[in-house]
């Protein structure tokens, strides 16, 4: 079974977090088997997989099991791999010109992808990221190259990183963007449970390379294959109308009891999430079967498997809001934070009114306006006057 070994290949290297290990293979098999569809409205439910680990920096390895197996493994089967960093333009361009129906993205930093997407002139690439993971790209018009036709196309996308990311996602990336595609993998106090082996020692100083080829071979012959359909039993068809009922239901009850809360969308997004990696472990079991069935012993496996992923999601969402409450907290301290309480109260003002009511004056001021801007929270323009035009700063976001 693949899922099992890359897990142990991973595990017996790295002492990383074991359902990071996981994921690695669920991604892997994602990827080898993307024209797979799952039981659904229209074309069906494309079987994408998405995940996005959340842990402390270096201790964790989370980047080293990407680097060292996962993109190892794709590049032995020679499987299209997007470029990580590029303009929506560049990409669809690459996508037409290598003619590309299918691929995998990995992010090495999800900090530094947010951060730059919340620049001005790269708002467009989270947005187009978005599609990219729909599986849906729109066209575009440039002025360089004129219409710029869309398409469709399968991508399996991974990212990684530390929890300083809460420092620049706010409530739309859960709700409307990125965060809703995504399958998160938040470090527990709890993944130390048992002691791991020294990096990189197995006895076999040949261990790796040959467990590599094995996996890269299975690999291989699976993405040949082609699975184009993944079937239900009749345990599991049951099980998934009932999940659906049970996760809407409670999804408008806790809508209605908080609209402006994430979870309700959070919540049934998961039901999403466990019928994917049921297919998975499926196909898992039923290597080279082009239309393979979910059973009841795969729906089991993926209902345990994400519901520790659901408890990971709950603690990153309560830490994340506990930060927002500080950030909020010291901000009110600094003179980005008196700005933005000023611009708050009394809405869009000149640099001089926002100088005289906040007490920050000269380069201290410049400095402080700079980093608003850079960090996406407020916008400025040039406001109409007969005489010398005033620039205008207001809040950009609701975020603060």
């Amino acid at each position: 079974m693949i899922i099992e070994k890359i897990t142990d290949l991973i595990t017996k290297q790295f002492p990383t977090y074991r359902p990071w290990a996981e994921a690695q293979a669920l991604y892997c098999l994602a990827a080898v088997n993307p024209n797979a569809v799952l039981p659904g409205g229209g074309k069906g439910l494309p079987l994408t997989f998405n995940p996005w680990a959340i842990g402390p920096s270096r201790v964790a390895f989370k980047s080293t099991p990407i680097r060292y197996v996962t993109k190892e493994l794709l590049k032995m089967i020679e499987y299209p791999i997007l470029p990580p960093r590029f303009t929506s333009e560049k990409c669809i361009g690459y996508i037409a010109e290598q003619k590309l129906d299918h691929a995998a993205l990995i992010r090495d930093e999800t900090t530094g992808l947010l951060a730059e997407t919340r620049k001005q002139y790269l708002a467009d690439e989270l947005s187009f990221l978005c599609e990219l993971l729909d599986g849906d790209i729109s066209g575009r018009m440039t002025y360089a190259h004129g219409v710029s036709h869309g398409g469709e196309i399968r991508v399996n996308f991974m990212t990684a990183c530390t929890p300083s990311v809460f420092s620049i996602i706010d409530e739309t990336f859960w709700t409307q963007g990125l965060g809703n595609r995504l399958i998160p993998i938040y470090w527990m106090p709890t993944v130390m449970e048992e002691p791991t082996k020294p990096y990189g020692e197995e006895g076999d100083e040949w261990w790796y390379e040959k467990q590599t080829k094995e996996i890269a071979k299975i690999l291989k012959k699976q993405y040949k294959t082609n699975v184009r359909k993944v079937r239900y039993d009749d345990y599991v068809r049951k099980a998934v109308d009932g999940e659906e009922f049970i996760r809407r239901k409670n999804a408008y009850q806790q809508y209605f009891e908080d609209k402006m809360s994430i979870l309700p969308s959070m919540f049934y997004e998961f039901n999403v999430h466990t019928r994917k990696v049921a297919a998975l472990h499926a196909i898992d079991r039923q290597l080279f079967v082009e239309n393979p069935i979910v059973t009841k012993e795969d729906w089991k496996w993926a209902k345990k498997w994400i519901a520790q992923r659901w408890k990971e999601f709950e603690m990153m969402y309560t830490d994340w809001k506990e930060w927002q409450v500080k950030e909020i907290s010291r901000r009110q301290t600094t003179d980005e934070g008196k700005i933005l309480s000023y611009l708050q109260r009394h809405g869009e003002r000149k640099r001089s009114e926002i100088s005289k009511g906040t007490g920050v004056f000269g380069e201290r001021l410049t400095r402080a306006l700079n980093n608003l801007l850079a960090e996406g929270v407020i916008s400025k323009r040039i406001g109409q006057s007969k005489t010398r035009p005033a620039i205008l700063f207001r809040i950009k976001r609701e975020e603060i």
